[in-house]
């Protein structure tokens, strides 16, 4: 495997990031016409529906370099985590962790207000649920298998496993910066244990209900203070 594949799979999620998730056409247009002039609501809703489509994007270009580089490298599925093995058990392991987190949310929810001008509550706020549930099933499954990824590479390449899960943690926390901190020291907690679940596990099971369960969890915090703020 070549030294340098392990910095390729990194620089995949920022890479993505960019061209899927962060860039959105119809912001770029109404800036590059109207400066820093707010949107008017019909605008800023087109912006929003395109956003929630550019998700599918941005995970389509983490999958595909993820195959790219694990053909090219002759990377096998199962080293990945692509396999049902113990798949009852990495399923309920998963599921718990994931359902641990959600309790978290919970406390961190009725303790500390949720910042409504925060990208993710501003996004999650709209369109469809079902749809929501879509992105997070495809999002988390590319997120995760990304991470199992790197970290397959950079151990691979004699990185020590504290080293890899540093890196691959650090980059997965910084391409979530528009979270703020807290959200961002969140993100590298959650990028942490899904490291230590692949790690342990050897599947990327465990990894992915954690972070899908997560993320139903956040989205349904996010509507349930919505509802809360319009009753009151």
């Amino acid at each position: 495997m070549s030294p340098l594949t392990p910095y390729l799979a990194l620089a995949a999620l920022p890479v993505a990031f960019v061209l899927g998730f962060a860039f959105n056409p119809i912001e770029f247009t109404w800036a590059f016409h109207h400066g820093l002039k707010p949107m008017p609501e019909h605008v800023s809703d087109r912006a929003a529906t395109v956003s929630r489509y550019g998700n599918f994007v941005g995970d389509g270009l983490i999958l595909s370099s993820i195959a790219f580089l694990g053909l090219r490298n002759s990377i096998a599925a199962s080293r990945l985590g692509l396999h049902f093995d113990k798949w009852k058990t990495n399923t309920v392991l998963g599921i718990t962790a994931g359902a641990m987190l959600f309790a978290i949310q919970a406390l961190v929810s009725r303790s500390i207000p949720r910042d409504s001008s925060s990208p993710f509550s501003y996004h999650v706020r709209r369109g469809p649920v079902l749809l929501w549930v879509f992105i997070f099933i495809v999002g988390a499954f590319s997120e995760e298998l990304w991470i199992a990824f790197c970290l397959i590479t950079l151990i691979t390449t004699r990185h020590s496993t504290p080293i890899s899960i540093a890196i691959t943690v650090i980059v997965f926390a910084a391409v979530h910066y528009g979270y703020r901190l807290f959200g961002v020291l969140a993100v590298a907690l959650k990028g942490t244990i899904s490291a230590l679940l692949f790690l342990s596990s050897g599947s990327v099971l465990p990894m992915f209900f954690f972070h899908f369960v997560g993320n139903l969890g956040s989205l349904y915090w996010a509507r349930k203070r919505q509802t809360e703020t319009m009753t009151n």
